[in-house]
């Protein structure tokens, strides 16, 4: 993810040193590696779930939105570079052009809606885990694959909503002091401060604590009461099911985790930038933070294969069907065994 706004935003390229160019070649390389990789497995993921009818429940639908939103998230992240490179000056773009670049590219803004359909559909995922596991005879209320359409619509229009401030209020400053171009609130900046905190309030410490608690009950309840596969609903559930049912629990507690190890320090980023803290230590947790969270929207196909059994061979097999040029079958594929 790119900084958010304030007043020393971004620098034209044409005002860097050589030595700095030469760096900023190397770390687009780097980035360009971690994000094709990104979305070459992310895409797997989504074919996965799509080809095999076995696989088409409500948490593997949820995944492949955490997948999608990872796609879009590492596809935004490569265009705000590009261009930010690209780009030798801006005064002779129009000023609608100018703003809206500030508001969607050279900030990098676009990446914080993808983050915040993961955050929300990481949650109803731990919701939904307890509500299954902890809270069985509720089934009434439980998510269905009927309903998954309209929630995830849900879900993205929430995460748009919730940036829209944001897109609102960044413009384009026309000043030029060194080079350097700017975007910045307007007149908006005393406000956004306390946006930033409600916005890492809202999608990192809120969801924690609901999906602490939820994983926390079930960890308890599976491993140490022992009491989820006991109730009349689970009795009739086969040890391999159950097995199965452990996994994915483990599965999405590394999943969350992960994500939230990465995104955390990028709260306090966030923060710490809207203080005004300009230093080598924000400069520093700024790059950590892009490749933490590049990272994190990068290795989730390797935590699903990982731990889970029904993705990894859902992977061998798709790659199996493409070594043999032959994929003109795969969404006719009907591996009912395949579960998560």
């Amino acid at each position: 993810m790119g900084s958010q706004p304030n007043n020393n935003s971004f620098q034209s390229p044409t005002s860097q040193s050589a030595d700095e160019q030469d760096d900023q070649r190397i770390k687009l390389i780097f980035l360009s590696l971690i994000i094709s990789v990104g979305i070459i497995g992310n895409s797997l993921v989504i074919v996965v779930v799509k080809a095999i009818r076995g696989m088409r429940s409500t948490t593997n639908y949820l995944l492949v939105n955490v997948a999608v939103a990872d796609i879009f998230a590492l596809v935004f992240t490569i265009v705000h570079s590009i261009i930010r490179r690209s780009l030798s000056s801006y005064h002779s773009l129009s000023k609608f052009a100018q703003n809206l670049l500030c508001k969607f590219i050279i900030t990098n803004t676009m990446t914080l809606v993808p983050f915040a359909a993961t955050v929300l559909t990481l949650t109803l995922l731990a919701v939904e885990r307890y509500r299954a596991l902890v809270k069985p005879m509720t089934s009434s209320s439980r998510l269905t694959v009927d309903r998954i359409a309209y929630v995830i619509t849900g879900i993205w229009s929430a995460s748009f909503a919730l940036v829209t401030p944001l897109f609102a209020t960044i413009v384009y400053h026309p000043n030029v002091e060194g080079g350097a171009y700017y975007c910045n609130y307007g007149n908006a900046e005393g406000g956004i401060i306390i946006y930033i905190y409600c916005f890492v309030a809202i999608l990192v410490l809120v969801p924690f604590l609901i999906i602490a608690f939820c994983y926390s009950r079930i960890i308890y309840c599976i491993f140490i009461k022992k009491t989820v596969f006991n109730n009349p609903s689970e009795r009739q559930a086969t040890q391999q099911e159950i097995i199965e049912k452990r996994r994915l629990v483990w599965l999405l507690v590394a999943l969350t985790s992960i994500f939230f190890v990465a995104f955390t320090p990028y709260g306090i980023f966030l923060i710490m930038k809207q203080r005004e803290e300009n230093n080598d230590v924000i400069k520093e947790l700024h790059y950590a933070t892009q490749y933490l969270t590049l990272l994190n929207f990068s290795v989730n196909p390797f935590i699903y294969g990982f731990a889970s059994s029904s993705y990894r061979r859902g992977y061998v097999f798709l790659l199996r069907k493409i070594a043999c040029r032959n994929i003109t079958t795969v969404d006719t594929i009907e591996l009912r065994e395949m579960q998560v």
